[in-house]
């Protein structure tokens, strides 16, 4: 039963149980910066460990947080950018293939278990989301109301992400 529900979703590498211990190495030495990896290969391995190995799972939100709030910088700088030169940088692909990544995963892992996942996905993604509106309010935008404000966040993939995923875990408690 346990290969099946890995080997629905094509982002969760298959490791065997012996391996894991590598594929924590492999996050730890990632994340610590002591090996240089791609982002896509260390977001494999930490969706990886939390699937497998759920009690990593605060170490793997820290780096989550990370990756959205670098993704919300590289929007807000475009934003910037634009209002500075009239020329609206191309968006990061590393950062919308991460953002996806992590997406489909934590959307797998809601519709799965909902009970065991979604209030400590709810209150992760609800706790960024004000964390990055709150970081990056004063910057790159002059917003005179609420709408155009919802509109420049839910431009942005990693803040339109976290607000479907909340969506998603609320969703998925009150059925």
């Amino acid at each position: 039963m346990k290969s099946k529900m890995i080997s629905h979703s094509t982002v969760i590498r298959t490791v065997p149980q012996q391996d894991l211990m590598n594929e924590l190495k492999f996050f730890i030495r990632g994340t610590t910066k002591k090996e240089k990896c791609s982002p896509l290969d260390l977001t494999k391995s930490s969706l990886t460990l939390l699937k497998c190995l759920p009690a990593c799972r605060v170490a793997i939100f820290e780096y989550f947080s990370k990756v959205f709030d670098n993704a919300a910088l590289n929007y807000i700088e475009g934003i910037e950018t634009e209002i500075k030169t009239g020329n609206l940088p191309p968006v990061s692909e590393s950062d919308e293939l991460v953002i996806s990544e992590i997406h489909i995963v934590l959307v797998s892992l809601i519709t799965e278990s909902a009970s065991a996942w979604a209030p400590t996905i709810s209150t992760w993604s609800l706790e960024l989301l004000g964390e990055i509106s709150t970081k990056y309010s004063g910057r790159a935008h002059i917003s005179t109301n609420l709408n155009e404000t919802l509109q420049l966040w839910m431009a942005c993939r990693a803040t339109r992400t976290l607000v479907d995923i909340n969506t998603k875990c609320l969703s998925s408690l009150i059925h």
